[in-house]
């Protein structure tokens, strides 16, 4: 490979490695935007009260009715979780794909950047 085409293979490897680093800031922008959903979820699941055999003197019909309603609002506040887990799984994937990506770019610019400097080392050789 000539020095021009080298060098022409090299910065359109850089070119693509910067790419793939911003797709791959994209992907943990995205999960960052989960993240906060997630912890709102989280917040108003803490806010909710827990209900104690204490709070009800001992009348277990109302204990087990607010233990209901308590169990009833976890499960809802599970389902509203679920997706979110779902699509941060997906963009972790997302994201350990570009970084296999990037780490093999980033090996071919090494593989080049000694071709080119094969190719100086030799041109001016001549010269010395």
């Amino acid at each position: 490979m000539g020095m021009i085409a080298s060098q022409g293979r090299f910065l359109m490897l850089t070119a693509k490695k910067s790419d793939v680093e911003f797709q791959g800031q994209q992907v943990n922008q995205a999960r960052m935007v989960l993240a906060n959903s997630s912890a709102a979820i989280n917040n108003s699941i803490l806010s909710a009260p827990v209900p104690t055999m204490a709070d009800f003197n001992g009348d277990t019909n109302a204990y087990a009715a607010a233990k209901a309603t308590y169990d009833a609002s976890m499960a809802a506040f599970n389902r509203q979780l679920e997706p979110l887990q779902s699509k941060d799984k997906n963009l972790e994937l997302q994201l350990k794909a570009l970084d296999t990506e990037q780490q093999a770019i980033q090996t071919e610019i090494d593989a080049v950047a000694k071709v080119i400097d094969k190719n100086i080392e030799g041109s001016f050789k001549t010269f010395g």
